[in-house]
C-alpha cells in the first residue's frame, strides 16, 4: 500500500495481535519515501493502554555523508513497563534508504526478544522478557494513536505484507 504521509491503515482488533513469550512475530516491507522521517510501521498502542510499535527515524549526518536509520521496536512488558529494542543501520547512498527493507519484531519461546531488519538481528544488550501486555486497540499501520480520534508519526511511502503472527517466525542469531 502507498501511503502519503497524512493517512494511515486501521485493522480491528485480535487476541492473536497480542504479543506472547510463547513466540510472536510482526513484521512489514518498507520502502520510505525520503531520506528524513520519524514514522510508525505497525502500532498498538493509544499512549495510555499500550502493547507494541514499530517505528524508524533516519537521518542525514553531513560531516560524515552517511545515514543512519535506527529502526525500534518498544514492547510493554515485565509489568506493563515499556522496553526498547533497537537495530541501527548506516548507508551510503540515499538511495539505500528509500530502498526496500524487511522488519521482523520477534518474541521467542522463552521471551528473548530479536528485531530484524533485512535478515541482520539487533545487537542490544538487552533482549529478554518474562511476560507481556496486550490490550484491546486495533492495529494501526503507517502511524500510531496519540489518544482517542487523533494520530500521528505518519509513515510517507510503501508497507507490504504486513504481518502479525502468533508464532515466532525467525530463529535467534
Amino acid at each position: 500500500m502507498r501511503l502519503d504521509g497524512t493517512g494511515y491503515v486501521e485493522v480491528n482488533d485480535s487476541t492473536a495481535f497480542n504479543p506472547s513469550i510463547t513466540g510472536f512475530t510482526a513484521e512489514a516491507w518498507i520502502k520510505p519515501a525520503s531520506t528524513s522521517y520519524q514514522s510508525y510501521i505497525i502500532n498498538k498502542n493509544d499512549g495510555s493502554s499500550n502493547s507494541f510499535s514499530i517505528f524508524t527515524q533516519s537521518e542525514y549526518i553531513s560531516d560524515r555523508q552517511l545515514y543512519n536509520v535506527v529502526y525500534s521496536l518498544i514492547i510493554s512488558a515485565n509489568g506493563c513497563r515499556p522496553y526498547s529494542l533497537e537495530n541501527q543501520q548506516t548507508y551510503e547512498k540515499d538511495t539505500q534508504v528509500t530502498s526496500w527493507h524487511h522488519i521482523a519484531a520477534v518474541i521467542q519461546p522463552g521471551g528473548k526478544l530479536d528485531l530484524f531488519v533485512d535478515g541482520k538481528a539487533s545487537t542490544s544488550n538487552f533482549n529478554s522478557i518474562t511476560s507481556t501486555c496486550g490490550n484491546s486497540n486495533s492495529i494501526q499501520i503507517g502511524a500510531r494513536l496519540l489518544g482517542a480520534n487523533d494520530a500521528g508519526g505518519f509513515f510517507e511511502g510503501e508497507i507490504d505484507e504486513v504481518r502479525i503472527s502468533n508464532v515466532s517466525r525467525y530463529p535467534s542469531n
